[in-house]
């Protein structure tokens, strides 16, 4: 299990529009996508799971970009957002999902990433070479 409540998961940067200049994390870079008939935020557990490990997942996961970084989250901070997360291990074994966003309410989903995205300092966004 690479996801645990007390630890934390990683969200993949592909865009550099996704950080402030100062290396933060826009509060966009976490948002949801609607997959199956749900909001979901793809991240990747970080339990045991070692920086050459992340830095392939962020060149394999998706055929037409690599990652250029990874955004490090505290899952007490999802929960506590009122979200949920969980794993997902059918695209890769450390895979999970952010779950509960809010499908009829953009604002609000807004204020989450916001609020989320907060907590989150520059030394949080792990950049890859």
């Amino acid at each position: 299990m690479y996801i645990s409540p007390v630890g934390s998961v990683g969200r993949f940067i592909f865009n550099k529009r996704d950080l402030f200049q100062d290396g933060r994390p826009r509060p966009a870079a976490i948002g949801p996508e609607l997959y199956q008939e749900r909001y979901e935020t793809s991240v990747c557990g970080l339990l045991n799971v070692s920086e050459p490990r992340l830095q392939f997942l962020g060149q394999t996961i998706r055929s037409d970009k690599f990652a250029l970084g990874l955004i490090k989250i505290t899952v007490p901070v999802i929960l506590s957002a009122g979200l949920l997360c969980e794993a997902a291990p059918t695209t890769f074994p450390e895979h999970g999902v952010i779950l509960g966003w809010n499908a009829d309410d953009k604002a609000r989903r807004m204020n989450i990433q916001t609020q989320i995205t907060s907590t989150i300092a520059a030394e949080d966004v792990l950049k890859f070479e």
